[in-house]
């Protein structure tokens, strides 16, 4: 990605956002955040959901975003009063009118020392819980975490990703339902 095409948002909470960039087709930013574990580096859909979430080992914010988009050169930065949160267009079941957010954006990121596998977002109005779990981000988290997958399993994935994936999904619906925690969805 060339330097020119993407600005960073630095906020005060030392969070990093990137512009809107293109991405497979369609719109996405990334937000960097120092975590007391390192670089947290999520990848955001024009929706909101999570497309990727990856740590960096990296000590640098900023180079960090740049090495995971592959940024060519240095981006400009602007310093901004406040984190903008990521827009996400989804309405509670619960409440029907409550704001939905990444529960992350309501954490200071530095006391952000455990990063949920499966991303979790919260209604401000009734505080219901939501997943976010597109095929994208489980493909990607399946590829990444083929050491948790017996070599039966990573078989069928290699024959059928997409029924591999499919199956994936229902357990993940089971999981999160038995813990009254619905799929974000949308609108």
């Amino acid at each position: 990605m060339d330097s020119a095409s993407v600005v960073v948002f630095r906020s005060p909470d030392s969070r990093l956002k990137t512009s809107k960039y293109m991405l497979g087709g369609g719109e996405a930013v990334c937000v960097a955040e120092r975590t007391s574990n390192g670089i947290l580096l999520t990848e955001f859909d024009a929706a909101g959901q999570v497309l990727s979430q990856r740590t960096n080992e990296s000590k640098d914010a900023l180079e960090g975003l740049c090495a995971y988009l592959e940024i060519d050169g240095e981006p400009e930065v602007r310093e901004v009063k406040a984190y903008e949160r990521i827009p996400v267009s989804a309405k509670c079941n619960g409440c029907n009118e409550g704001k939905i957010v990444r529960q992350l954006d309501l954490v200071d990121p530095i006391n952000i020392n455990k990063v949920p596998v499966v991303p979790i977002f919260i209604c401000l109005g009734c505080s219901k819980k939501f997943y976010s779990m597109t095929e994208n981000y489980l493909r990607l988290l399946a590829k990444s975490n083929s050491d948790l997958f017996t070599k039966e399993e990573l078989g069928e994935m290699n024959a059928d990703e997409d029924a591999f994936i499919g199956v994936l999904q229902e357990y993940i619906i089971r999981i999160f339902a038995s813990k009254k925690i619905s799929r974000m969805n949308p609108v």
